[in-house]
């Protein structure tokens, strides 16, 4: 990455990751993970990721990922408020779209068989409806949800295993999208 580039990516992870962390060794592991989920890996998995970016093994980003006290929320409003900073113009649009993530076995929340679009059929996959922000200054996600079909939500034992608050209920993706549209 060029120099101009590369302080430019890290002035942006500083601010993102500024209000994240108390610790600078998180923030390092979050600017490592920008760095790798910018890059041409072609399988974006922790291990790929983190021998992309010369980790020895993939537990700082696992950890980062699955252990770390962080509100995610909190980073997409540091997002929200950057793109605002940075993006904002006249003809900008918010784009709805769903992205699905293939998965095996059906522990992670939301896995189940449904319709992929990604690969136009029916897959084990989990489904996420994301909001994105383009104009010419740029193109950024702005705010995510995770589908949760009612075998999910209607199955307390899968909401258990799966951490799943009890007060999120089944929502169609029209829903999901509405729901985020009403926080922007």
């Amino acid at each position: 990455m060029e120099r101009q580039g590369a302080r430019g990516l890290q002035a942006l992870t500083d601010r993102l990751a500024g209000p994240l962390f108390t610790r600078p060794e998180p923030r390092a592991v979050f600017r490592d993970l920008v760095r790798a989920l910018l890059s041409d890996v072609p399988r974006e998995n922790s291990w790929q990721l983190s021998d992309h970016i010369g980790h020895p093994t993939a537990n700082r980003f696992e950890h980062l990922l699955a252990r770390a006290k962080w509100d995610p929320d909190r980073l997409r409003d540091e997002v929200r408020r950057y793109v605002v900073d940075h993006l904002a113009h006249p003809g900008a649009v918010l784009i709805a779209d769903d992205t699905a993530a293939l998965k095996r076995g059906d522990q992670s929340a939301g896995v189940t068989r449904q319709y992929c679009g990604r690969t136009g059929q029916v897959e084990n996959c989990q489904a996420m409806p994301m909001l994105t922000h383009a104009s010419p200054a740029g193109h950024t996600f702005i705010n995510r949800r995770l589908y949760l079909p009612e075998t999910w939500t209607g199955d307390p034992a899968h909401r258990a295993r799966a951490h799943i608050p009890d007060q999120i209920a089944f929502a169609t993706n029209p829903q999901l999208v509405i729901t985020m549209l009403q926080e922007e």
